[in-house]
């Protein structure tokens, strides 16, 4: 087989993708063996040759390689993903995806192959879209259950149950790893300090990244004093109430000593929030790595250092900036889509962050951004039945033309 790399322009490649399923495998050996996709600021390391499912898996490639450009382009997991036996099948239940996932998991040769989800009682075919679905779905109860904290999650086991906490821990350890190397994807609320201290070390996490993370791990009313204490000139600009709010804080987490304020908290937020994101769950986070399979470490993530953590983390972070540039249109518009199309921008640009991530689990599967963009398509339903549809293999949102008015659309929209 050839190893001369192309270069062909993103959107010609998509219309491969979305124009000629099924793509026989002896025919993108031949033609694309080795491609380069480039865009105007990113590269897409795409090589065909490795996978040993192309057929229906093309659109699902290409959503895995856009999803995590500077990883895949940079580390080359899709060595990884070349290694992976044919299609897993996979059955969850949505009301217990958490127990499903592990019981399916807990054997670890599944970790070896691709995977071909169904969700019980559910039809549709999986493309890529479910398997995102699935693991987004688990990451939700997962931190309902095993994890601590506000925005940001910490794993957390309680002392009674170390023992059983162990192949838990284990177990998720090896979906982390393998949703990653099928989807692109991470889970964005895993607290990204914790991330980084279980695969380089508590010491390897600069400051910066520390305080960032600890404002939304814990209470918002926390997070408003420690920046108010942060921002500080003396301590008489700190009232009692905040002072006794941060010694609350220290308590909590077993900081046996006072609160400062200015700069010198801030050295102190440092070591606090290298504790509580490292340090105390350290026994946990080399449970999720032991769980994972050496070969994976020793390829992908021991070659990591902490700027790439931190450009794969700020990949995935959803905002409504980043997510309206995504919305696009498959044809010029009649002035009816056009209202319709504005009516959806108009929702968007106005969402919270909760709300954000909600619509963005609606239309693509999962909760963070992807480099691929949403298309936007249009129909003429009325009544009940004109409700958002949405492909998550595909990243299609359809929508009804039929509102009157924007409150009306904003009522009805998907949510």
């Amino acid at each position: 087989m050839g190893s001369t790399w192309k270069i062909i322009p993103e959107q010609h490649f998509m219309q491969i993708i979305t124009d000629s399923i099924p793509l026989s495998l002896s025919y993108v050996e031949t033609q694309y063996s080795q491609t380069y996709v480039a865009d105007s600021c990113k590269t897409l390391c795409l090589q065909f040759n490795c996978y040993k499912q192309i057929d229906v898996k093309c659109i699902h490639l290409y959503r895995i390689f856009s999803n995590a450009t500077f990883f895949f382009h940079r580390f080359a997991p899709e060595k990884l993903y070349s290694e992976l036996a044919s299609d897993e099948p996979i059955q969850v239940s949505r009301e217990s995806v958490l127990p499903d996932l592990l019981r399916c998991y807990a054997n670890d040769d599944v970790v070896s192959s691709t995977i071909k989800v169904t969700f019980t009682d559910e039809e549709g075919e999986d493309c890529g879209g479910l398997t995102q679905d699935m693991f987004s779905a688990f990451w939700e109860q997962a931190f309902d259950m095993h994890f601590d904290g506000e925005e940001i999650k910490v794993p957390f086991a309680s002392p009674s149950n170390l023992h059983g906490a162990r192949n838990t821990f284990e177990v998720m350890g090896r979906i982390f790893l393998h949703g990653f190397i099928l989807t692109g994807a991470i889970p964005v609320r895993f607290c990204q300090s914790s991330v980084m201290g279980a695969f380089l070390g508590s010491q390897s996490i600069p400051g910066p990244v520390l305080l960032r993370d600890l404002p939304n791990h814990v209470s918002e009313r926390e997070a408003k004093v420690m920046s108010l204490a942060m921002s500080a000139t003396e301590k008489e600009s700190i009232t009692d109430e905040q002072e006794d709010i941060l010694f609350s804080v220290f308590a909590r987490f077993a900081m046996r000593i006072a609160p400062l304020w200015g700069e010198s908290l801030k050295d102190q937020l440092i070591k606090l929030a290298r504790f509580i994101f490292v340090l105390k769950p350290l026994c946990i986070l080399q449970w999720m790595v032991d769980g994972v399979p050496k070969n994976h470490v020793d390829e992908l993530w021991s070659q990591l250092n902490p700027s790439d953590f931190e450009s794969l983390y700020e990949s995935l972070k959803p905002s409504v900036p980043r997510v309206l540039q995504s919305l696009r249109t498959e044809s010029d518009l009649k002035p009816e889509e056009e209202v319709a199309f504005y009516y959806l921008k108009d929702f968007v640009g106005n969402m919270d962050q909760e709300l954000l991530e909600r619509f963005l689990r609606f239309v693509t599967g999962r909760p963070s951004a992807s480099l691929s963009p949403i298309t936007v398509s249009f129909n003429r339903v009325e009544g009940l039945a004109r409700s958002p549809k949405a492909s998550t293999c595909s990243n299609c949102l359809v929508i009804s033309v039929c509102y009157s008015t924007l409150s009306e659309f904003k009522k009805e929209i998907f949510c």
